[in-house]
């Protein structure tokens, strides 16, 4: 595993973390090893992933990562539903609104984005 960059907690033991290998990994406190690795290169493609968010209802992983892709990753299910571009340099922060209605991005291109995840 590369350095991790980001972590994130729900459920009060799920952990969710970041790395410079290019990867997510779910870790449950509950148990003394990391319970699901997602990789997120496709097509060739990817970068290391600098943050990491889960939905208030535990079922979606949102990722930004330093090649200025937002990954949208459907844990319970094992798929990736979307990645997309909404900034031109590294993304620092994902985080859901508290309905997981939108998602918010923040980039090193200075710009805070707002992407409404319901389709309006």
């Amino acid at each position: 595993t590369g350095h991790i960059l980001a972590l994130y907690t729900w459920s009060g033991w799920m952990i969710a973390s970041g790395s410079q290998d290019k990867t997510v990994r779910f870790w449950d406190l509950r148990v003394p090893s990391c319970v699901r690795v997602v990789g997120t290169t496709f097509h060739g493609t990817g970068s290391a992933v600098a943050s990491v968010a889960v939905d208030p209802s535990g079922r979606l992983l949102a990722t930004g990562q330093e090649d200025s892709t937002c990954m949208l990753y459907d844990i319970r299910g094992g798929r990736m539903v979307q990645s997309y571009h909404p900034h031109s340099s590294d993304v620092r922060s994902v985080r859901f609104s508290p309905g997981a209605h939108y998602l918010l991005t923040g980039s090193y291109d200075m710009k805070i984005k707002v992407t409404d995840l319901q389709g309006n």
